[in-house]
């Protein structure tokens, strides 16, 4: 299997990394190296003049989860029953319609909120599109998951991934990449986080949303 990684800064240096024959990294930056840890669960760090950062692929977690994440968690896994019973689906075909619901968003529920049903002990709403249409659907979510700090992730996807730069106050941003079709599978999937660096956060994240993967991740 081969995986391309591009990297790109504002720096015209470039440096082209091959790591276990599987990967070729591509980085901008000066005097980047890499070591492999463990050449079977693919991961190892790459070292440059002004980050330190750790690479891992395969069945890796998803890093801590934005509302909209937790929600889609909990939809794919539950809520997609009673979604797709009401637009009277065949369950057998379930699956097959689950990434055409997009979740364009998850909040408090309010007074003026439409419901798709009824909900007496449901405080979140998420709003769905799917097939063109927009659905208000209620569900229970604890307080520390409505605490989350939503500017704390950046998600964009490119070609059939989905991107995530995370981000916070107590640590370095990550990166975590993963196959945007067939969301109800388990794929394997590409982490980067930093170590050590002598960046500021907002270089930092700069840096880490040049990095592209090639067509070959998650197969």
């Amino acid at each position: 299997m081969l995986m391309l990684i591009f990297v790109s800064c504002t720096k015209k240096i470039s440096n082209s990394i091959a790591i276990d024959k599987r990967f070729n990294i591509e980085i901008n930056t000066p005097n980047c190296g890499v070591t492999s840890i463990n050449n079977q669960m693919m991961k190892g760090e790459i070292d440059c003049q002004a980050i330190n950062m750790t690479y891992e692929y395969g069945f890796v977690s998803p890093g801590p989860l934005s509302l909209k994440e937790e929600f889609r968690s909990s939809f794919n896994a539950i809520y997609k029953r009673r979604f797709f019973r009401d637009r009277m689906i065949d369950p057998k075909v379930y699956n097959i319609f689950l990434d055409s619901v997009k979740v364009l968003n998850v909040k408090p529920i309010e007074g003026t909120d439409s419901l798709m049903f009824q909900c007496s002990g449901c405080n979140v709403v998420a709003k769905l599109k799917f097939m063109g249409d927009i659905y208000n659907f209620p569900v229970t979510m604890g307080e520390n998951q409505l605490q989350k700090k939503e500017s704390s992730f950046e998600f964009y996807r490119i070609d059939d991934f989905i991107y995530k730069v995370y981000y916070s106050d107590i640590s370095p941003p990550s990166l975590y990449i993963r196959p945007a079709k067939n969301t109800f599978k388990r794929k394997k999937a590409f982490t980067i986080k930093v170590l050590d660096t002598s960046l500021t956060c907002q270089d930092l994240i700069d840096v880490l949303k040049t990095i592209r993967v090639s067509p070959f991740i998650g197969k």
